[in-house]
Formats: C-alpha cells, structure tokens, sequence
C-alpha cells in the first residue's frame, strides 16, 4: 500500500468513527488481499472491534474496500480510483 493518509473526521461531526485511514493500491486483488491480511491479523490480536469484514464500496467493483475497526474506517483504493474519489478533498470541503 502508498499514500497513506489518516484524516481527523472529528470537526465535521457527520461520521461515527471520528477517523480514517485511506492508503492506495495497485489493483483490486491486491487491496482486497491487504484488507484481507488486516482483517487476520486483527483477529489474531484478539482485536473484537473489528465492526465488518473487507466489503467493497464506491461505484467500481473491486476498486474500493473497507475495514472498519472501532472508530476508524480504513479505506483501500486503487490508485487510479482514488484520484478520481478525492476522498480527503470531499471530507474536507
């Protein structure tokens, strides 16, 4: 994963979880995979905060997928769709 950014969704009092972490891919398979590897080591943690599993969002198939994790969303995008979401543009405006 690249481009990993943690935005404080706290001042714009619109989202449960108060932060997200949104990193970029190179391919669907490989987010999916990442999200995947996340979910597992979690639970090997013993973390029960894992709110779901990887599911995917956005328009594209495949080309966005979510871990919620308590009060944090992480969002795995591929590069490509994330440019064109913007997502910490939109949280932000």
């Amino acid at each position: 994963m690249k481009d990993i950014k943690v935005v404080d969704l706290r001042a714009l009092g619109k989202n449960e979880e108060p932060y997200a972490i949104v990193c970029s891919g190179f391919s669907g398979r490989h987010c999916h995979q990442t999200a995947k590897t996340l979910v597992k080591e979690l639970k090997g943690l013993d973390c029960t905060e894992i709110i779901n599993k990887p599911t995917v969002g956005g328009k594209r198939s495949e080309s966005w997928f979510l871990v919620t994790v308590k009060h944090v969303m992480v969002h795995m995008v591929v590069h490509e769709y994330r440019e064109e979401l913007d997502l910490e543009f939109r949280w932000m405006n």
